[in-house]
């Protein structure tokens, strides 16, 4: 048959010595957390300027690093690449559209267009020049027809 377990009493001793742990606990948290709440800064006699107290605008200068970026970034590409030959607009300026950025210059596509030029040239004279060829076999020909003409009559 089950029997109840009679629970055994702690002692007054046992109860004493916790009592104790725990207060030593409490003193401990509470003497760390006083002796770091305060901050002290020790500075040399020679370091620190003593004066009366006046009257005046407050000047104060704090050095501080930081990096500024544009709220709007717009990247640029140039169809045909090249040489900047002159800067028209500076660093953080407002521009509208249609604005001239930068001059650029290419050599290469100059001379590509100046060869293209004289192509176009030498087509346009070699026009002309059939266009005179057929003029000249057309008064050839009207020649034929009229001297043809006089050797009937």
């Amino acid at each position: 048959m089950d029997r109840p377990i009679e629970l055994k009493k702690p002692h007054v001793l046992r109860r004493a010595i916790y009592a104790i742990l725990v207060a030593a606990a409490l003193v401990a948290a509470y003497l760390f957390a006083v002796s770091t709440g305060q901050r002290q800064l020790s500075v040399k006699r020679g370091n620190l300027n003593i004066s009366t107290v006046t009257v005046g605008t407050f000047e104060d200068f704090i050095p501080l690093r930081g990096q500024i970026t544009p709220l709007n970034t717009v990247y640029l590409d140039a169809v045909e690449g090249g040489r900047v030959e002159k800067i028209l607009v500076e660093d953080g300026a407002e521009v509208a559209v249609g604005d001239l950025l930068v001059r650029l210059s290419n050599t290469s596509l100059q001379f590509d267009a100046i060869a293209r030029e004289a192509e176009v040239t030498q087509q346009l004279n070699t026009i002309k020049s059939i266009e005179l060829q057929l003029e000249q076999n057309r008064l050839a020909h009207q020649r034929a027809l009229i001297d043809a003409d006089y050797h009937i009559q």
